[in-house]
């Protein structure tokens, strides 16, 4: 039982780390939809027409219409939808879109929060003028090469967990990402099992960041 509560504690410890250099040379600044959304009070607009969206057939040409008229700077080019927020809570969903530059997600996006198939309101977090200056990152040579180097540490994390080196690897996910001072990184989300002392296989994730550029 002892045994079973120190890894449970040390996989969670390690779910919470960003690689070593990160944090001795660039601070992530990265936040996750549940922080927006408590950090977000009064300040959603109300959608005061009434539009058809169908989550099945993913039909939004009507809200992203409307969104392109309210929201300066807001274009299809530029935001990517966030399928993973189009999960249904109970009637509720979010149409999450990032603002994407030059195929790295930022923390800006525009949220529009929706019941039963209904758009409410939405909510837009924009870089401004200064800020988008600062995000133009810089050309990345031999990208897979930081993939794979980046998937490689991911793997080096989890095994330097003593309580995982028997893990077995399910999938990675990389992402690029960029702050709004313009660092980007490669952003490693690693699924993988392993079997407690009663026998019973775990799932578990671990969130590693590798750091491309560094503005200090």
């Amino acid at each position: 039982m002892l045994a079973k509560r120190i890894l449970l504690i040390t996989v969670l410890l390690s779910s919470l780390n960003v690689n070593a250099y990160a944090m001795e040379n660039c601070e992530s600044t990265f936040e996750n939809t549940s922080c927006y959304t408590k950090t977000i009070r009064d300040i959603f607009h109300y959608i005061d027409q009434d539009f058809h969206i169908n989550k099945a057939t993913k039909d939004f040409h009507e809200v992203e219409n409307y969104l392109t008229e309210k929201v300066p700077g807001f274009n299809l080019q530029d935001f990517v939808l966030d399928e993973y927020q189009l999960m249904d809570r109970n009637g509720i969903y979010y149409l999450y879109y990032k603002y994407v530059v030059n195929g790295y997600e930022t923390p800006y996006y525009v949220m529009v929060y929706c019941e039963n198939d209904i758009p409410v309101k939405y909510y837009a977090k924009l870089p401004s003028a200064e800020q988008k200056q600062a995000m133009k990152p810089a050309q990345v040579f031999n990208m897979d090469d930081k993939i794979m180097e980046a998937k490689k540490k991911a793997v080096e994390k989890i095994h330097g967990n003593k309580y995982l080196k028997n893990c077995t690897l399910e999938s990675q996910k990389v992402t690029p990402k960029m702050d709004e001072n313009g660092n980007t990184f490669l952003y490693v989300s690693t699924t993988y099992t392993y079997t407690d002392d009663g026998d019973d296989v775990i799932t578990g994730v671990d969130k590693y960041e590798y750091v491309l550029q560094c503005n200090l």
